[in-house]
């Protein structure tokens, strides 16, 4: 099916402190609408996951929201082969582990967890059972920051172990900058016009 989404999951803040650092409130209302709205859940570890649009959660979102905690982030477009995380802790992003779609394969900056390694030697065994007799081995990794993500911070839509968690809408307090003008607001703008 596949999917495009921002997600970050956060230790040691509740959801209303993640939320009010994002410039969100929690609305009480369930969604499964995964990717579409700013939604939150807390997995069974009490670890706080926010999803957003692809590409909302910007560095600057990530530092803050990691100020005096640590969290795992992800960004994943399944349809284009675009499949990133990152580490943050105390604001500063410690490792990242790329696969871009426009890139040339897996870029990994300073030092990823030990689940990694873990993962990463874990995918590439399976590739090579995949082979077969006198073929290469596919040593495509794009699987691998989802799977990171998904151990150290306990859900991604598709992700091995993943908790089946329950997700409520999170609404602007006035302070976040929109997740998108909307078509509304891209037609005001095309006649010289704002909302």
């Amino acid at each position: 099916m596949g999917f495009a989404l921002d997600l970050a999951s956060i230790e040691g803040l509740d959801k209303d402190e993640a939320l009010r650092r994002l410039g969100y409130v929690d609305t009480g209302r369930k969604t499964d609408r995964i990717g579409r709205d700013v939604a939150w859940a807390t997995t069974s570890k009490g670890r706080v996951v926010v999803i957003a649009r692809y590409g909302w959660l910007k560095p600057e979102r990530l530092a803050d929201l990691s100020a005096g905690t640590s969290l795992v982030a992800g960004r994943f477009e399944t349809h284009v082969g675009d499949s990133n995380a990152w580490g943050y802790r105390d604001g500063d992003c410690v490792w990242s582990v790329l696969y871009p779609a426009e890139g040339s394969g897996l870029t990994v900056e300073g030092a990823p967890p030990p689940e990694f390694a873990v993962i990463r030697d874990r995918l590439l065994a399976e590739r090579r059972a995949e082979a077969n007799d006198g073929d290469e081995p596919d040593e495509d990794l794009f699987d691998l920051p989802e799977a990171l993500v998904a151990a150290i911070g306990g859900w991604t839509p598709e992700g091995e172990g993943s908790e089946d968690l329950q997700f409520f809408i999170a609404a602007s307090d006035g302070t976040a900058e929109p997740s998108s003008e909307g078509f509304l607001g891209r037609l005001l703008k095309v006649f010289g016009r704002s909302r």
